[in-house]
């Protein structure tokens, strides 16, 4: 026995909600601005990305990799 559902008044199709592309702005935005670390406000320049696992260790550029840091808080983590 099959249970079957029509949709008789669909007007609109649900909208899907797609993950934000990957970039240095929607880090930015994610991140709310600030560095994880020291926590201090920066603007779109002073941002830069660190990534979390370094690249020269396998890590990957993406949202679970990276974040937003500044350069003093960068460098200080290096490799």
């Amino acid at each position: 026995m099959a249970l079957v559902l029509a949709l008789w008044n669909l007007r609109t199709i649900p909208k899907v909600e797609r993950p934000a592309p990957y970039n240095r702005a929607n880090l930015f935005v994610r991140d709310r601005g600030r560095c994880v670390y020291c926590e201090i406000k920066l603007t779109m320049d002073e941002t830069t990305v660190d990534h979390v696992l370094p690249k020269s260790r396998g890590g990957q550029t993406n949202y679970l990799n990276c974040v937003a840091s500044c350069d003093l808080c960068n460098l200080r983590k290096a490799n």
